[in-house]
């Protein structure tokens, strides 16, 4: 089932808004499949798991405080400041993806400027989750576009 969710395509609100009521949660698109409806059984099989262990999601729930003090760790420290000062971190997602992606890129948007980061946030139009499986030659594209210096 998270397979067919995470991979689905979601039709939010306005963006540029940037209010979390606006995006959708739960339901998938009708207007396009996700990607995984587009592969072959043999595509999934060699792809996708579906053990325990497949899912991060308990993990992450489990391991809050730990990630995000690694997230801190990693770019808030005067020693990574320092070793990274001329570096520019691009979160890139989809305005079609999961909403938990774009109302991180919100929250990252803000805060990383404030700890002194520079930051940029693409969104890309059109694609989910999974635009390297959709459409590899895009997000090559994508993927050169935010290694671009600022």
């Amino acid at each position: 089932m998270f397979a067919r969710w995470i991979s689905g395509y979601f039709d939010h609100g306005d963006l540029s808004t940037r209010n979390p009521n606006i995006l959708e949660w739960v339901l998938t698109s009708t207007s396009r499949p996700g990607t995984i409806y587009r592969m072959s059984k043999a595509e999934q099989d060699e792809i996708l798991q579906f053990n325990g262990a497949s899912v991060d999601i308990p993990c992450m729930q489990g391991l809050s405080a730990q990630l995000n003090a690694a997230y801190r760790k990693v770019l808030f420290t005067p020693e990574a400041m320092d070793l990274f000062s001329n570096m520019t971190v691009t979160y890139l997602t989809g305005e079609k993806g999961p909403a938990a992606q774009i109302s991180q890129s919100w929250i990252i948007q803000d805060e990383l400027p404030k700890q002194g980061v520079k930051t940029g946030v693409k969104m890309a139009p059109g694609i989910n989750h999974f635009v390297h499986w959709d459409d590899p030659e895009r997000a090559i594209d994508i993927f050169l576009e935010c290694a671009q210096p600022k």
